[in-house]
């Protein structure tokens, strides 16, 4: 009986230690919000620093960038257990490589802007997400402009959705052709919630093999008011078959 009983109790451990293995975590789940954390707090750090202060800008930049980069690149294509923080990692770290990667055009204002917003904007949202879904900590004085700006560019991609479903509806058609000039017409509604000011669209008059033969605009000019609808027209003396745009605007 006592035999029996060694071997059961001898069973029953060997099933709590393989439970045990296959419970414990070997994703760098834990590990990558650690190393958000110490890298967030690294690039603040840096940019309050004397260092920085007395720095070229774009040589301080490049420092606190590298700051935070230094902490978080290993996980990059690293193992999560949880598939979403995986992704949003590698989404991460591509954000503040995009921010690197800006300051290459530096000396074209235009072009580092573009690609700078565009990074850091990505970067805000993605850790605006880190702490709010993961637990990522954050000194609040340095994460404040993060969380701002991140609240910004979700408001920003609500008005653009409800945008692009509107603009898909645009139909232009031929009002007037005169002297070889021919006019197009749709009619759009400002669907957004958002007053919407110097709103065009830039407009890629394609032949039939999709090559562009002409290109123009079609404008609003001053501000479209939230729900109203308004008349786009253009002019061109070009020969087409089919039309493609992108829209561009300005919010207050």
């Amino acid at each position: 009986m006592k035999k029996i009983l060694s071997v059961l109790s001898a069973f029953i451990l060997m099933i709590s230690v393989v439970g045990c293995a296959q419970n414990e975590s070997t994703g760098a789940d834990k590990k990558f919000i650690k190393a958000v954390e110490k890298g967030l707090d690294a690039r603040w750090d840096y940019l309050e620093s004397n260092d920085y202060l007395n720095s070229d800008e774009r040589e301080g930049l490049e420092k606190a960038i590298q700051k935070e980069l230094e902490k978080v690149q290993e996980f990059k294509d690293a193992e999560f257990d949880n598939p979403e923080l995986g992704k949003l990692a590698n989404d991460y770290i591509a954000s503040v490589e995009g921010q690197k990667e800006a300051l290459k055009y530096y000396s074209d204002p235009i072009k580092y802007s573009e690609k700078w917003d565009d990074a850091f904007d990505k970067r805000c949202e993605y850790i605006s997400t880190l702490v709010d879904k993961f637990g990522v900590k954050v000194d609040e004085e340095g994460y404040k402009e993060i969380k701002d700006n991140a609240q910004i560019v979700k408001e920003e991609n609500a008005m653009n959705k409800k945008l692009d479903e509107e603009i898909k509806k645009i139909n232009f058609e031929l009002v007037s052709n005169e002297y070889g000039w021919k006019t197009y017409e749709a009619t759009v509604q400002n669907n957004t919630g958002v007053d919407i000011q110097d709103f065009y669209l830039d407009i890629a008059l394609k032949d039939a093999d999709g090559v562009v033969a002409g290109k123009t605009q079609a404008y609003l000019d001053g501000v479209w008011k939230a729900g109203d609808k308004a008349k786009l027209t253009f002019e061109t003396d070009v020969k087409f078959e089919k039309m493609e745009w992108e829209y561009n605007y300005f919010v207050e």
